[in-house]
């Protein structure tokens, strides 16, 4: 079967060469200007805390790796969960109890990506951000609050990485995770590419299509109440890194994601009822153009500086003669 599906991919890439080449191209640019910027800088710090001895001394690591999922986004909960599992710091039960709650999306891409960049308005950006925490913390209360707030009972490593070496690290890996979601989002941009035709004759089948990538879907509506529904929901492009990386069960974690997902876009209505709030033209057929803010001068800093610790990092260490394994 998965063989069959592999070929049949093949061949529509034969055969329809311009749909393959105009969904990379789409892919691209969400990646380049809605999930690296949103994504990236909030992964590096969030992952360089997990490192440090503040963290490592905390008897509360399931508390402070949910408050990091909320702030990193997705997929980091999941890789923060199994980097706790393998470190003996929590059970492969309790991570495999808590990792549906662990799937969030992070502030800067819902304020700035979504809210600011995708509808024009901050705003809204706050308000699909309040229903999404809002209603990860209450799902997280409801199913295991005397988790979150259990205590390990045995801290194993009190010992900080060395600032250089987990500032490597941190870099590295969430580059990793980064590069991860955007190779998703190109893939399924491709596939949305090819399947948009029947889209267009099947609403069903559109809105299955939706759930695939919901960088991808989001761009393509301005209905906030769907938005904020795939916020919770994540998408199985999302899912996908999460099960590779963590074991969990299936059913449980899409009635999670789906409770989530419902429960958001249902506190989104009510905030939006209540003080009346007026949204943008609710249009599913409507491609956001999506704003960014570059400049050259910041990121040829930013990369002199990141140049300049790994020169330190690097010199710092006993040379091995292989530059990638003295890097990392």
């Amino acid at each position: 079967m998965s063989a069959s599906a592999a070929i049949l991919f093949v061949i529509l890439l034969i055969s329809g060469p311009r749909s393959c080449t105009a969904g990379t191209a789409y892919g691209l640019k969400l990646s380049a200007e809605i999930l690296v910027p949103a994504i990236f800088p909030f992964a590096v710090p969030v992952i360089f805390l997990m490192n440090t001895a503040l963290f490592k001394k905390s008897k509360r690591k399931i508390l402070i790796v949910y408050i990091l999922s909320l702030l990193g986004g997705y997929p980091i909960g999941a890789k923060l969960i199994n980097e706790l599992q393998n470190n003996g710091d929590i059970s492969a039960e309790n991570a495999e109890n808590i990792l549906p709650f662990c799937v969030n999306s992070g502030p800067s891409f819902v304020i700035l990506a979504v809210g600011n960049g995708i509808f024009d308005n901050r705003n809204i950006g706050y308000i699909l951000l309040f229903s999404h925490v809002i209603t990860s913390f209450f799902l997280m209360l409801a199913f295991y609050r005397k988790l979150l707030f259990s205590k390990v009972a045995d801290v194993k490593s009190n010992n900080s990485t060395p600032i250089m070496d987990n500032f490597i690290y941190s870099v590295h890996n969430a580059s990793n995770a980064t590069l991860s979601i955007c190779a998703f989002v190109v893939l399924f941009s491709v596939v949305g590419a090819y399947t948009e035709s029947f889209a267009t004759t099947a609403k069903p089948f559109s809105i299955i299509i939706s759930l695939l990538e919901i960088t991808m879907a989001i761009s393509k509506t301005r209905n906030v109440y769907f938005v904020s529904f795939l916020l919770g929901f994540a998408g199985f492009s999302v899912w996908m890194q999460v099960f590779a990386q963590s074991k969990t069960n299936i059913i449980r974690f899409t009635v999670i994601r789906t409770a989530h997902g419902a429960l958001s876009a249902f506190i989104t209505a009510l905030i939006i009822k209540i003080f009346g709030i007026a949204l943008p033209s609710l249009g599913n057929a409507v491609t956001a153009n999506v704003k960014t803010v570059n400049s050259g001068y910041l990121l040829a800093f930013s990369m002199l500086v990141m140049a300049a610790l790994l020169l330190v990092s690097i010199s710092s260490k006993n040379h091995s003669g292989n530059l990638l394994r003295d890097m990392l």
